[in-house]
C-alpha cells in the first residue's frame, strides 16, 4: 500500500501515511482543494479517497467540522455524524450516507446528488440551494420540521419517510416519489415539477400554494383539511383521496381525475375544472 500512496506522502510532507488519524485526512482534502482546477488536484483527490476506502470503515465523526468546499464524492460515509458541520459547497455526490445524522449542518449549495441517504436523521435541518437530485432518502424516521429552500430534488425518492412539518419553498420536484411518506402539516410553496408521486401519503393539514405540479399523483392519499391555493395541477390523479374540509381555491385542475374520492365538506372556489372527472365521488360543499 505504501508505494501506491507515495505521491500523497511527498505532497503532504509526511513519512508514513498509514499512521495518520483519519480526522487529519480532511485537512489534507482542504490542502488539495487549494490547488485550483488541474490534473494534479484530481489525481491527489482520487488517491486520498482510495486510501480512505481501503483503510477506514464508515462511521466518521464530522460533528462541528468545517468541510466547506471539499470534494468527498464517492466515499462510504454511512453511519457518520454531520451534526452542526459546515457543508457549504461540499461535494458529496454518489456517496453512501445511509443512517448518517444531519442535525443543524450548514448545507448551502452542497451537492448530494446520486447519494444513498436512506434512513438518515435530519430533524429540523435547513437545506439551502442544495442539490439532492437522484437521491434515495427512504424510510427516514425523522426529517421532521426541516426546510428545503431552492433545492433540486428531481428524481429523488422519499418513500416512507417522516417529513411531518417540513417546508418546501421554490424547489424542483420532477418525478419525486413521496409514496407512503408522512407529509402531515407540510407546505409546498412556489415550486415546480411534473409526475410527482404523493400516492398513499399522509397529507393531512398540508398546504400547497402557487406550485406548478402537472401530471402528479395523489391517489389514495389522506388530505384532511388540506389547503390548495393558486396551484396548477392539470392532468393530475386524485382518485380515491380521503379527507373532510379540503380547500381548493383559484387552482387550475383541468383534465384531473377525482373519481371515487371521499372529500365531504370541502371548499371549491374560483377553480378551472375543464374536463375534470368526479365519477362516483362523495363531495359536499
Amino acid at each position: 500500500m505504501k508505494n501506491n500512496y507515495k505521491k500523497l506522502e511527498i505532497f503532504f510532507d509526511i513519512k508514513d501515511i498509514n499512521i495518520i488519524n483519519y480526522e487529519n485526512f480532511f485537512d489534507f482534502f482542504k490542502k488539495i482543494a487549494c490547488l485550483g482546477n488541474n490534473k494534479e488536484k484530481e489525481e491527489l483527490n482520487l488517491l486520498l479517497k482510495n486510501f480512505l476506502k481501503e483503510t477506514y470503515d464508515k462511521d466518521y465523526n464530522f460533528s462541528e467540522k468545517n468541510l466547506n468546499g471539499l470534494d468527498l464524492s464517492g466515499l462510504d460515509l454511512s453511519y457518520s455524524n454531520f451534526n452542526r458541520s459546515s457543508l457549504g459547497g461540499t461535494k458529496l455526490k454518489n456517496c453512501n450516507l445511509e443512517k448518517s445524522s444531519f442535525v443543524c449542518p450548514l448545507t448551502e449549495r452542497a451537492d448530494f446528488s446520486g447519494s444513498n441517504m436512506n434512513g438518515i436523521y435530519a430533524h429540523s435541518t435547513f437545506f439551502s440551494v442544495a442539490n439532492l437530485s437522484n437521491c434515495e432518502i427512504n424510510f427516514s424516521i425523522d426529517m421532521t420540521g426541516s426546510l428545503f429552500h431552492g433545492c433540486n430534488l428531481e428524481n429523488t425518492s422519499f418513500i416512507g419517510t417522516n417529513l411531518s412539518g417540513t417546508n418546501f419553498y421554490q424547489c424542483k420536484f420532477n418525478s419525486v416519489n413521496f409514496e407512503n411518506a408522512n407529509l402531515y402539516e407540510c407546505s409546498f410553496i412556489e415550486s415546480t415539477g411534473e409526475k410527482i408521486l404523493f400516492n398513499n401519503s399522509n397529507l393531512n393539514y398540508s398546504y400547497f400554494s402557487k406550485n406548478k405540479f402537472n401530471y402528479s399523483n395523489f391517489m389514495n392519499s389522506n388530505l384532511v383539511y388540506g389547503n390548495f391555493v393558486s396551484n396548477i395541477l392539470k392532468n393530475s390523479n386524485f382518485n380515491n383521496i380521503k379527507g373532510t374540509g379540503i380547500s381548493f381555491k383559484k387552482d387550475i385542475l383541468d383534465f384531473s381525475d377525482f373519481s371515487f374520492s371521499d372529500i365531504g365538506k370541502s371548499t371549491f372556489l374560483n377553480l378551472s375544472l375543464n374536463n375534470t372527472i368526479f365519477e362516483l365521488s362523495n363531495i359536499e360543499y
